[in-house]
């Protein structure tokens, strides 16, 4: 009976043993995927502000090209009007 009972204790021993490995293995895991979780918010959001910042230099080239283009249309039509006058004087 007493080796029953040494027996059961040190298979109990050894249960916990095992499930203590497993719970800090476990542990140890959801701290490193917390970490890298962590690196990969940190990431996005470094992103997210280089996207931003890529968005509002997109906005300025474009009002600039806008503007670049209006002017150019004042310019030929300007040049039209002063093509049509000349042409009107010769004719």
């Amino acid at each position: 009976m007493a080796e029953h009972f040494e027996s059961t204790a040190h298979s109990q021993q050894d249960y916990e043993l095992v499930l203590f490995t497993i719970r800090e293995n476990y542990e140890q895991e959801i701290i490193s995927l917390n970490e890298k979780l962590q690196n990969i918010q940190q990431n996005l959001q470094e992103k997210n502000v280089e996207i931003n910042e890529l968005r509002i230099q997109l906005e300025v080239i474009y009002k600039n090209n806008e503007k670049a283009l209006s002017e150019r249309i004042e310019i030929i039509n300007h040049l039209n009007e002063q093509l049509h006058d000349c042409q009107q004087k010769i004719f």
